[in-house]
């Protein structure tokens, strides 16, 4: 018998005077007295594995021990003999974190490789294998929640996302697709920590940047109801209570906090030391770094970089004791499963300590003494359910087994335990799965091992015996080829179906009083009386659909997700006006129409790195992967926490895989799946970056949606866009993400352009993928810059490629890429470039950057190709860094900057960021005004302040209400208004003058697509371009121009009202097509000829030479009696038409002939374009299709 610590309802638990006496006999009878944990003794240590072993578990039966290591091995252990079992193999990498399943029948494992593979415990056969992420796999665990047939496996990785795997209870069926949630709101984000509750509705994890996020299991779905911002720094550890609906939270800022549920909202209570107490061992600032809850939940105790154990009552935060004992950290706390005053922690001084919390002294204590070492630290350990055996494994490799009392047999088992097929070259195929190279089979088949040493020397014949599939052989057969053992026996015992069927009975009356008491907190308001508390940051994805299933065919960035949450700004203890008012623009773009309560709030995310639509290599993550689970029987709560040692430097010499499954380039940033349940939605969204503060000395709550949490979503219209991207809206500049501008000399790296396929945002075309024929990286001119919104929002750019000196080479080609958060940009500027690479970094090198508002200082720790084979001379994520913090991460020399005298992390003034993102901007860039760049601005300052009295231009000044318009970011490309370029002038945003006029242009564009042509607000637009793009430039143009009518403009207001009253065909600006596509050539240069118009596809190196030959053919083509059709005369009695014509655009061919002649054109690419516009538009507006006019056109 043993003590179940679950409840069917809120009195049991905590009533004494209801437990039975003579169960209460037997247990003791049968699991020993309460000082029975006295006699805990060393059973055995075994060295079975040559890496350190971070990972240790117990099968549901308690009879066996599993272990996973850094030497790629995963091995099942008997507790009784101590003896090895069967060694797994097919991981490619360190093992990161194990689970078994609640019916004793799976065992999932993770790995460093970035697979989740699961094992049958009974036959140790590989299930399936799982590549769902692109870095690290951190943790794994099955969830406790039942659905009829259907269970859960739950892994989460260095990629910040969290998969729900779904499978068949009866026949190990998993579903193809997990559902997925891709968590990375800043660059470098993991998810560390997670857990569950007892009945597995809710399952909660914790990342490297400060969240927790709740995510609700039902039958119907799955989905993410809280986000919170608990903590301000990692979320380290993460426990949920034996009982109840709360958790506690542990963080390297040096608190903890408990969290319940209560009247629909999660309030926390923060559990911090004395400040004067927190740095007693002289290691600088105090973390927290593991907790547990105690058997009866009436205690938290919590261990910290002081050494000691803290106890605290949950519900008030004070504290109750310390235990002292440790001398180094403790990253192992659990408490017993049976007896409540036993705690058990362990750390990295050796020391294995059983505690009693009441009494708050030793009850035992053993030290992992290894000859010739010293003492081991250890890494991991877990309690068997009955809670007689804990398994300890430590650096060194060593499984430590302790039990109640003594176990002979144990003893005389070998130290050393391997066996001669556990480091044996393995096959792997696509799918994962492996076959032995040797024999060929895959490694659950073959014959029984042989069983070696550490050295791979055999045992005596005697010990053979001792191997699964020889222990029945006589010594004259032990050499003979066997069939594997396990095709006759079960490698580890299953449970038996009556005691299978009480646990899925038990489970499911736990998750239904888990539903009860949460429709009740629901139910319940909170009193509006007494203080108010802060409330905690958060995100709740109202508006999206929240229901996440497997079968969902569209996908969307965890920014775009983060778009859509509802944010009805409660009050806060923020004080800061520029978040407020952003809370305040956020509120107007989003619709609040339902009456249901929300609090929003938004972190910052990581910029620096967010201008891709491709995904970029990403360094392994598993540097601070920790996977600490207790997955006994008994629901010790999986506090599962990754802040465990770091692997070391050294790798033990194991024979490498040989793998035929060739991998694919690894992503920085993975998608969501979302399905609505009805409708198919498609969105476009970035999220807005909003600093948040809070004060960790108030209650945090976070408010969830009404109605039992889930449920009453209010859904958008099908397809209906929010907000434009972020990136399309920056107004000052910023190194990260590149803003393309026409005219800027770039660097194009080829790898990040190449995993733009891999990553399968959109259907890419073949004329979409990298030319074959691009090196690694490319020196390019950006000659034209187009926006796109179909299928995303993309970039389009026209790249001149470039020798190192800047001579164009002719070769042309396009790029498209689409801005993403937390992707490292493939295109960046040249002067960028030359400055990183200037600065030689080199192992050693100190460095700094702004990631997150904040400065970040670390050092080079090594500088190497990210891929040798394929770029080997690239710079792109060349560098690794190891932060101060003590993380690792891949970076690019761009990246970062040296580090400056003085400079230390923290919080990045407003004067930091400027100049951190400010690149040069030269003068020649804005030609034609002795003060070039300021002279500019203070005549588009000048022109806007009188520009903005007139009323018929106010739609033009400020961005379009997207919220009374909804259409509006459905039908445009690239939303632009006055305001918005004014901001970007004041900021310095236009690197030159072409870029201005672009934006300029745009205005007119705008109000064409979504205005009916030959409007009033059209025309206006058009008036507007034409009156800003004149006012600013042809003031400082010395020369005559005959194409327009006058140069010199003093009053803007002037000018509007002559343009505005004038003939239409002096409109001309908002059509001129911008390419530099010859413009910018430097001597010599010559554009690619594979270009379809011959037109367009040579030139002369005498740039006038074009203008000539252009001029000639225009003259003969209208001197031409049949092209006076084509030469407007504003007498011409066909008015209507003619209107038509310039309302498109369009330009007869005597204009043409002007535009030529005054050099206004930069290419005769323009002249075609023009030309093939008038055809096109008369083509569209003619109505007789016989007339002479229609005959010319269409012959």
């Amino acid at each position: 018998l043993k003590r179940k610590p679950l409840m069917y309802d809120a009195v049991a638990i905590n009533s004494a005077v209801s437990v039975d006496s003579v169960k209460l006999l037997a247990a003791r009878e049968l699991l020993g007295r309460r000082n029975s944990m006295e006699s805990l003794e060393l059973h055995c240590r075994i060295c079975g594995h040559l890496s350190s072993i971070f990972c240790v578990t117990f099968d549901r039966t308690g009879l066996f021990v599993i272990t996973g290591a850094d030497d790629h091995l995963v091995k099942v252990w008997s507790v009784m003999t101590g003896l090895l079992r069967f060694t797994l193999r097919g991981h490619s990498s360190e093992i990161s974190d194990m689970s078994v399943s609640h019916d004793n029948t799976l065992l999932a494992t993770g790995s460093v490789d970035k697979s989740v593979r699961i094992w049958n415990l009974q036959t140790a056969a590989t299930i399936t294998v799982f590549y769902a992420h692109s870095a690290t796999v951190t943790l794994v665990f099955f969830s406790p929640f039942i659905s009829g047939n259907r269970r859960y496996l739950v892994s989460t990785g260095g990629d910040c996302v969290v998969n729900f795997f779904a499978y068949n209870a009866e026949n190990h069926l998993f579903d193809v697709s997990p559902v997925s949630f891709n968590e990375r709101m800043s660059q470098g984000a993991r998810i560390i920590s997670s857990s569950h509750s007892v009945g597995g509705n809710f399952v909660v994890m914790g990342d490297t940047h400060r969240f927790v996020r709740i995510y609700k299991m039902a039958s119907d779905g799955i989905e993410k109801c809280f986000e919170i911002e608990a903590h301000k720094d990692r979320v380290d550890s993460l426990v949920w209570a034996h009982s109840g609906l709360q958790f506690a939270s542990g963080s390297r800022d040096g608190t903890a906090r408990v969290w319940k549920f209560s009247c629909n909202e999660w309030e926390s209570l923060v559990l911090s030391i004395d400040d004067t107490k927190k740095n007693a061992n002289g290691r600088g600032s105090y973390r927290v770094i593991m907790l547990c809850w105690s058997l009866e939940d009436d205690m938290i105790i919590t261990s910290g970089t002081d050494h000691i154990l803290h106890l605290w009552c949950p519900k008030t935060g004070a504290s109750k004791g310390l235990l002292i004992g440790h001398k180094d950290d403790a990253y192992v706390l659990f408490s017993h499963p049976v007896y409540r005053e036993y705690i058990i922690s362990a750390g990295h001084d050796g020391f294995l300590i059983v505690w009693n919390i009441y009494k708050e002294n030793i009850v035992r204590k053993h030290q992992n003494m290894i000859e010739g070492i010293g003492y081991g630290a250890f890494f991991d350990c877990a309690i068997s359910p009955d809670g007689t055996i804990i398994a300890a494994v430590d650096a060194q490799g060593h499984l430590s087994v302790y039990g109640v009392g003594t176990n002979q047999l144990a003893k005389t088992t070998p130290k050393e335990q391997f066996y001669h097929t556990d480091y044996m070259t393995l096959i792997m195929d696509e799918d994962g799965f492996c076959l032995d190279e040797e024999l060929g089979l895959p490694p659950h088949l073959m014959p029984p091992p042989i069983f070696v040493n550490a050295d791979g020397n055999p045992y005596p014949a005697l010990y053979q015996r001792l191997v699964p599939g020889r222990d029945i052989l006589i010594d004259s057969s032990l050499n003979e080829v066997l069939e594997s053992a396990w095709m006759s026996r079960m490698m580890v015992q299953s449970l038996p179906v009556s005691t299978i069927t009480i646990e899925i009975e038990r489970l499911k009356q736990l998750q239904e009083w888990e539903c009860r008491n949460i429709e009740k907190e629901c139910a319940r308001k909170k009193p509006s009386v007494g203080l108010r508390m802060e409330r905690s940051p958060q995100y709740l994805n109202r508006d999206a659909p929240v229901r996440r299933r497997n079968s969902a065919s569209r996908r969307i960035s965890v920014a775009q997700q983060a778009s859509l949450q509802q944010t009805n700004v409660t009050e806060t203890y923020e004080t800061n006006a520029e978040i407020a008012a952003e809370e305040v623009e956020i509120d107007e773009i989003i619709s609040s129409s339902s009456s249901e309560d929300y609090t929003y709030s938004s972190v910052s995310p990581r910029d620096e790195h967010s201008a891709s639509s491709t995904t970029s290599s990403e360094a392994d993550l598993s540097e601070d992967d920790d996977s600490f689970a207790d997955d006994s029987d008994y629901h010790e709560p999986s506090s599962r926490s990754l802040n465990r040692p770091k692997r070391k430097g050294h790798k033990t010499n194991i024979p490498e895989f040989t793998e035929t499954r060739r991998r694919s380039s690894r992503k920085r940033r993975n998608v969501v799946v979302i399905e609505d349940d009805n409708d198919e939605i498609q969105l476009d969204i970035l999220n807005s970056d909003q600093p948040q503060s809070s004060n960790q000395d108030f209650n945090r709550i976070a408010i969830p949606m009404n109605d039992a949490c889930i449920g009453k979503v209010r859904r958008k219209v099908q397809g209906e866009m929010v907000q434009f991207p972020e990136w399309m809206r920056i107004v000052k500049p910023c190194r990260f993400p590149y803003i393309a501008q026409i005219g800027d000399k770039v660097v194009y790296f080829r790898q990040g352009n190449t995993a733009v396929e891999m990553l399968q945002l959109y259907p890419v075309t073949q004329r979409m993928r990298p030319l074959a024929e691009l090196n690694a990286e490319e020196f390019c001119d950006v000659v034209e810059v187009k926006y796109s919104r179909k299928p995303y929002r993309l970039t389009a750019l026209k790249l001149h490629r470039l020798e190192e000196n800047g001579t164009q080479t002719g070769f042309v080609f396009s790029v498209k890429f689409h801005d993403m958060d937390n992707v490292p940009d493939f295109i960046i500027l040249r002067s960028l470039y030359d400055r990183s690479v200037s600065h030689r970094y080199h192992p050693g090198s100190r460095i700094e950057t702004i990631l997150d508002n904040h400065w970040w200082t670390g050092t080079i720790d090594k500088k190497e190709a990210e891929d040798e084979e394929n770029y080997p001379r690239s710079n792109w994520y060349c560098i690794i860094v190891k932060w101060d913090t003590g993380e690792d991460e891949r970076m690019s020399p761009w990246d970062v900057d040296p580090q400056q005298p003085g400079r230390r992390s923290g919080i990045a003034t407003e004067k930091d960021l400027i100049a951190f993102a400010q690149q040069p901007v030269s003068d020649i860039e804005w030609p034609d005004n002795p003060r070039g760049f300021d002279g500019y601005l203070e005549r588009f300052l000048e022109a806007v302040r009188e520009l903005e009295r007139k009323p018929e231009l106010r739609p033009f000044i400020s961005p379009v209400n997207l919220s009374k318009y909804p259409e509006y970011i459905r039908n445009v490309d690239y939303p632009v208004d006055v305001d918005t370029i004014m901001m970007r002038m004041v900021n310095r945003f236009y690197r030159r003058l072409l870029s201005l006029e672009q934006d300029i242009r745009y205005i007119a564009i705008n109000a064409n697509i979504f205005n009916e042509p030959g409007s009033e607000i059209v025309h206006n637009a058009r008036v507007l371009v034409e009156c800003l793009i004149r006012y600013l430039k042809f003031q400082f143009i010395g020369l005559i121009n005959k194409f327009y009518r006058n140069t010199e403009y003093s009053d803007v207001q002037e000018l509007f009202d002559e343009l505005k009253n004038g003939p239409i065909t002096e409109l001309k600006e908002f059509n001129h097509h911008i390419n530099k596509e010859l413009s910018v050539q430097s001597k010599g240069g010559r554009i690619n000829r594979q270009r379809k118009n011959s037109l367009g596809s040579a030139s002369s190196n005498s740039s006038l030479q074009w203008f000539n030959d252009c001029e000639r053919i225009m003259r003969n083509l209208v001197s031409l009696d049949r092209a006076s059709h084509f030469v407007w005369d504003e007498n011409d009695q066909n008015k209507e038409t003619l209107r038509s014509l310039c309302d498109d655009g369009c330009i007869d061919l005597k204009k043409m002939l002007e535009k030529i002649i005054s050099m206004i054109y930069t290419s005769p690419l323009e002249l075609v374009a023009d030309f093939k516009h008038l055809m096109e538009t008369y083509r569209n507006v003619l109505d007789d299709k016989r007339s002479t006019v229609s005959h010319l056109v269409f012959s």
